[in-house]
């Protein structure tokens, strides 16, 4: 955070043009929060990131970093005000005959008023560094709505019906190989552990379900976008990712690889960051909001899946293909605008046949950079509990702050406001197949269903819901089929 623009790095270096009636500005300027804001309500706000898992004492330190910060501010004012009025005696001076002494004093006091002048400003330079490097670890605000704790504490909004079986379940992993559509054992040869091959049918399950998800999301006015799978560090940063630390699962490219301005650069652990980062720096026409895209790119995450139950197979995996959803709006429209996602999710999951349950996610599970968030999770028998397949979340100003993003209404007087940005996954490709599999909608002998659903075959073949249909180009996956 730079709270006084001559104190942002590069301060000066700066261009603006106008491409489809966007303005774009740049000062190579590092993130800015809104300490001024938090600090209306500072009690609560260091409360609430508490409750989030950050350090009480991290939210302090900003708080009083952000008082010196004002004291000095208005201390450099000051000393500033004095230094010019120094300088208008002394042009008066210079009109006036027989003042030596009095010029000789004034001189004297100018250049101490300099000297006072530059000392309180590296002051606040180094004030106004600290803050910024301190504050961009600060969560987002929270929604007062919001649950408390952790995840065992989120609250049910809706639940649909799982589906009973009264013989042994097969899980996702087992029915995959029987098919031969899925290959871990040859991907940890050539690549390491928790990475697979899609194979056959497989691989054409995998396309359709991108397929049918970004023609549905372009129905509903979503433009498609084709991201880039390496961003830049602090690009991860702004978005409220860290790809530093013990813990982080980014995975963080050679420096001889770096770009040519020395910036470190990742491989995305989602889209989300490269669409964010499309509309950075700019000043949106207030007209043209909400911006609605739907990003279809590579995650890469360094967790290892594991043997266990919980996260074997395809549900823990170190890189894989995700739709993703990102909308920016003005602040008075995100909260509905993070509705009317969660009901599109909502809407994937019954196209697609499977049970789910919408969660309204407790503080823990919020993360740095939303103001309240949504899970979807599919209900996968193989694993005999619910896991997630999506989520939803309103990052509010957090966000747009760090990346600039704002907007106005154009040739207006009024000052450009940080825009809000929201991003909602519309399918996570191997964790979809994974529920797909396991529920029966697509299952190898698992049951006989309604005839709403697909039934098991005797031949060993695989029912698909109707929405893939078109583009698998079959409504059966046989075992021949994939080899």
């Amino acid at each position: 955070m730079y709270l006084c623009r001559a104190f942002r790095p590069g301060f000066g270096r700066r261009w603006r043009h106008s491409t489809n009636g966007l303005t774009h500005t740049w000062a190579n300027a590092g993130p800015i929060c809104d300490m001024k804001g938090l600090s209306n309500n500072k009690d609560q706000y260091i409360k609430d990131a508490k409750a989030r898992g950050f350090d009480e004492t991290l939210s302090r330190k900003c708080f009083d970093l952000y008082d010196d910060y004002r004291a000095l501010t208005k201390q450099v004012e000051d000393l500033r005000s004095h230094r010019n009025s120094l300088n208008s005696r002394m042009k008066k001076l210079r009109t006036q005959n027989d003042r030596e002494e009095e010029t000789k004093e004034l001189l004297a006091e100018m250049k101490t008023s300099k000297h006072d002048v530059s000392m309180a400003e590296t002051r606040l330079h180094a004030v106004s560094r600290d803050l910024g490097q301190l504050s961009a670890k600060l969560p987002n605000r929270t929604h007062p709505a919001v649950p408390f704790g952790s995840e065992e504490n989120a609250i049910t909004i809706e639940t649909t019906e799982k589906r009973q079986f009264d013989f042994p379940i097969r899980d996702h992993l087992d029915l995959g190989l029987s098919l031969d559509i899925i290959d871990f054992k040859q991907a940890a040869k050539g690549s390491g552990r928790s990475f697979y091959y899609m194979k056959g049918s497989g691989a054409m399950l995998e396309m359709a379900l991108i397929q049918y998800a970004m023609q549905t999301l372009t129905r509903e006015g979503f433009l498609p976008v084709l991201t880039p799978d390496i961003v830049r560090e602090d690009i991860l940063e702004r978005c409220g990712f860290q790809p530093r630390g013990e813990e982080t699962q980014v995975y963080k490219l050679h420096p001889q690889h770096y770009d040519g301005d020395g910036g470190a650069v990742c491989l995305t652990g989602t889209s989300e960051v490269p669409l964010a980062a499309l509309h950075m720096d700019r000043i949106i026409p207030k007209e043209k909001l909400p911006i609605k895209m739907a990003g279809l790119g590579h995650c890469f995450r360094a967790e290892d899946g594991g043997t266990g139950r919980e996260s074997k197979g395809l549900y823990r995996v170190r890189q894989f293909t995700k739709v993703e959803m990102f909308a920016i709006t003005e602040q008075k429209d995100s909260d509905e605008c993070l509705w009317s996602l969660v009901q599109i999710q909502k809407q994937f999951c019954q196209d697609l046949g499977l049970p789910f349950r919408i969660l309204d996610m407790p503080t823990l599970e919020l993360g740095a950079p939303a103001y309240r968030k949504y899970d979807i999770e599919a209900w996968m028998p193989g694993r005999e509990s619910y896991g997630e397949i999506s989520s939803a979340s309103n990052c509010t100003d957090y966000q747009a702050r760090r990346l600039h993003i704002r907007y106005k209404v154009p040739g207006s007087a009024e000052k450009a406001i940080y825009a809000h940005t929201l991003n909602a996954t519309a399918i996570a490709v191997p964790r979809v197949i994974v529920a797909l599999l396991e529920n029966g909608i697509a299952a190898l002998l698992i049951c006989f269903l309604t005839t709403f659903f697909s039934g098991q075959n005797e031949d060993g073949s695989v029912s698909l819901p109707d929405c893939l249909v078109p583009f698998m180009g079959t409504s059966v996956i046989r075992p021949t089929d994939s080899k």
